[in-house]
Parts: structure tokens; C-alpha cells; sequence
């Protein structure tokens, strides 16, 4: 294990978690005596190699099933006709009023859902 962060042609090595998690463990065991009740474990952690292990795969994520949305019927008025369609809720069911007035060249009166 090397501890200086040249190399040999006296320029600066790129320093990783590694090299920051071995520093901080080895300042705790210049602060603290062996009195201390961790410095055991701490001594033992200086003797690693390496303190960042291969990151954990993520767990695979269950496939959701298709969630279907609840068509309403609603009843649009036109100026010229009632037509009936099916909407997901009252604003979807406007703007698909509003398109199909425009495709029958009609006036768009009123959208209601219609009762259950």
C-alpha cells in the first residue's frame, strides 16, 4: 500500500474515496490513544486495502401492470346534434368535445357526464 500521493515523476496522483476514507481513519487513531473502545476496530479498518466496494446492482424492479383508466360516458352538445363519447374524466372529455365540433363544423354547447 502506498501512501504518498506522487508518482514517481513528482506529479500529483488523482486521489479517490479510498485514499479520503484511509486518511480520516488514520487521523481518528493519531488522536486516539489504544485506551479508547473502538480503537481496536479502527486499527483493524487501517489494514484494509480498499474501503469502497463494488456498488450494489439495484434490485430488478417488478413490471407494473398496465393500469387502465376508467372511461365515463359523456353526452356532448353540439348545436346541430348529441353525440355520446367516452372520456378518461370531464377535462379530456371537453377538449375531445371541443375537437370533434370542430371536425363537424358545429358549435360546442355543453359536455355532461352522464349518470351511472
Amino acid at each position: 500500500m502506498s501512501t504518498s500521493n506522487t508518482t514517481n515523476d513528482g506529479k500529483a496522483k488523482a486521489l479517490d474515496e479510498d485514499f479520503f476514507i484511509r486518511n480520516a481513519i488514520h487521523c481518528w487513531l493519531y488522536y486516539f490513544d489504544e485506551k479508547h473502545k473502538w480503537h481496536s476496530i479502527y486499527k483493524d479498518l487501517a489494514k484494509r486495502e480498499s474501503y469502497i466496494g463494488q456498488p450494489a446492482k439495484p434490485k430488478p424492479r417488478r413490471a407494473r401492470r398496465a393500469t387502465r383508466k376508467r372511461l365515463r360516458g359523456y353526452e356532448v352538445y353540439l348545436s346541430d346534434e348529441i353525440i355520446y363519447i367516452l372520456a378518461a374524466n370531464s377535462e379530456d372529455a371537453a377538449w375531445y368535445a371541443l375537437e370533434l365540433s370542430n371536425e363537424l363544423d358545429s358549435y360546442l354547447i355543453d359536455v355532461r357526464l352522464i349518470d351511472e
